[in-house]
């Protein structure tokens, strides 16, 4: 007769700040502890772009930077050539930030077992209670500090206390 151990996994999130990034990876936790004190900000998406005329560099070091358009929506070039953003460049951006929120608020909505509007109602709130989030199912526990869900895991993974506990951060 062969025994077999029985091995129980689980992952829990633990953060002090939440953001779009954190969120978005711990909603693939079991679990997702915050300290009274967290802050929790969803407050938008956001593609930025650097433009080197905008500040002149060129002309300050002498150079006239050249660039030809292949195409309609080849707009690498034109960070150098322009001070705006094309209406082909806008659209592309547009289309890549939309994929990604849509991307966002679906694995979420997936992930809490709620709806795409409550998901969009809930970033359009802006700020956010704490005692709420844990209300609403958005978080596990507010009342765990960095050390007390150490202390938790180490309890459920029967781990002395003296041990070190081996974590993953998420960078």
């Amino acid at each position: 007769m062969v025994r077999r151990k029985l091995i129980i996994k689980f992952i829990i999130g633990y953060a002090p700040v939440w953001h779009e990034k954190e969120y978005y990876l711990g909603c693939v936790c079991d679990e997702l502890y915050a300290p009274p004190s967290a802050y929790f900000s969803l407050y938008v998406f956001f593609l930025e772009e650097h433009r080197f005329m905008q500040v002149s560099v060129f002309e300050k070091i002498g150079v006239e930077p050249q660039a030809w358009r292949i195409g309609k929506y080849k707009s690498f070039g034109d960070q150098f050539t322009r001070n705006n953003i094309s209406k082909e460049n806008r659209e592309v951006l547009t289309t890549i930030l939309d994929n990604i929120y849509e991307n966002w608020v679906d694995k979420i909505s997936q992930a809490k077992g709620k709806k795409k509007e409550e998901i969009e109602s809930f970033i359009n709130e802006g700020v956010y209670q704490i005692d709420k989030l844990k209300e609403d199912g958005w978080i596990t526990d507010i009342n765990k500090y960095d050390d007390e869900a150490k202390s938790m895991l180490k309890t459920r993974l029967c781990i002395a206390k003296k041990k070190k506990l081996p974590l993953i951060d998420y960078k």
